[in-house]
């Protein structure tokens, strides 16, 4: 199994490495390179709940279908300071 995944993904490449060592990852650095990819292949990709908010993953044409991914390792809290003016901007992606 491979998967496509963009390469700057903090501290997710050592999880993904850690906990599914029998996939091959394919390692983008660029993200419009793996947008090309992904509406242009076979390869599974992930997302994150914040991935939807992006259009540019949004393929009209895509038959692919979510699987969510409800592993406690797959989950990591993480925290948010912005300002009182962006508070009804941000919370649809903040818990």
């Amino acid at each position: 199994m491979s998967f496509v995944v963009i390469d700057n993904i903090g501290i997710w490449k050592n999880k993904s490495k850690r906990y599914i060592s029998e996939v091959k990852f394919f390692y983008q650095d660029s993200f419009e390179a793996l947008v090309e990819i992904v509406n242009n292949s076979a390869f599974y990709y992930f997302t994150t709940n914040l991935t939807p908010q992006n259009e540019i993953l949004r393929n009209p044409n895509n038959d692919r279908v979510r699987i969510p991914i409800s592993d406690e390792e797959a989950s990591l809290p993480f925290y948010a300071n912005y300002l009182l003016s962006e508070k009804k901007r941000l919370t649809p992606l903040i818990k």
